[in-house]
């Protein structure tokens, strides 16, 4: 198990690594780097969120009371989605201290993922549901506070020549985005190697390929038709802050989809 975790972290940081050594080679200006990195890493970004809610549905519909309609369920969750941007939409601008509890939630995802790669081999190769442990949710918790802090700092105007100055709030929130999304998809791999039958390895690449390359390629023709006609749009779709609404649901679907562990049968007897 720690083999199994230990690798996927070292692959997923080369990986990361690989990134910003190549985004800094090619564009000096950190503002500028920060738009072509948020470009790359949104666009991956969807293929997770649409991944994660495709192969979470059945547990999701589990969920809704089976006397429900759909459609009611539909339009009950549309008007809630809504409404949450709406809010969410109103209350960043009055504040940008909006961002740091939902920023914080996000990382506090990404780590906890990162800690639960070590029982995945014991769950067939599924993070399973989250842990109660203590020690488990505090050093999530405590590495969610650290890059939150660290994030923070890097959000401050730096004096040129500091430490600030070379590593920007850009290359953060794409270095900790991309880190997540990669090692999901080094999982993947670990998990089509796992099986058995090469027919059931490629029906795994080919569900993995169906949530990505779609929303990939809206990105790409998004991008690529001129004019200015389609700013806002353009705008809504590669903005971090509204990635970040995304993302801060994602979490929570994830949450509901792995559920809680259970409690020993031994302490619920008592």
């Amino acid at each position: 198990m720690a083999s199994f975790a230990l690798r996927n972290r070292l692959v997923t940081s080369i990986a990361v690594a690989a990134f910003l050594l190549a985004t800094h080679a090619l564009w000096a200006d950190s503002q500028v780097r920060a738009e072509r990195q948020y470009l790359f890493v949104i666009t991956l970004g969807y293929g997770h969120l649409l991944g994660a809610a495709v192969f979470g549905r059945r547990r999701i519909a589990e969920l809704v009371p089976p006397a429900a309609p759909r459609s009611l369920t539909a339009a009950f969750v549309a008007v809630g989605l809504t409404d949450l941007f709406a809010l969410y939409a109103w209350l960043s601008n009055i504040s940008l201290a909006i961002f740091l509890p939902l920023l914080a939630g996000s990382l506090w995802h990404i780590a906890e993922n990162d800690l639960a790669l070590g029982r995945a081999d014991r769950e067939g190769l599924a993070l399973g549901a989250l842990p109660r442990s203590l020690g488990h949710q505090l050093a999530a918790l405590g590495t969610a506070v650290l890059l939150l802090a660290l994030g923070r700092f890097l959000l401050q105007p730096a004096p040129q020549g500091s430490i600030a100055g070379v590593f920007s709030f850009g290359d953060f929130f794409s270095a900790v985005t991309l880190y997540h999304l990669v090692q999901f998809l080094v999982l993947f791999a670990d998990r089509a190697r796992a099986l058995p039958l090469r027919a059931e390895r490629r029906r795994l690449w080919r569900r993995i390929a169906w949530v990505h390359v779609p929303p990939a390629l809206v990105c790409v023709a998004l991008l690529l038709v001129p004019g200015h006609g389609l700013a806002g749009l353009r705008y809504a779709i590669f903005s971090p802050q509204i990635y970040l609404f995304w993302s801060v649901l994602h979490v929570a679907q994830t949450i509901a989809v792995r559920g809680i562990e259970r409690r020993p049968a031994r302490a619920l007897a008592t």
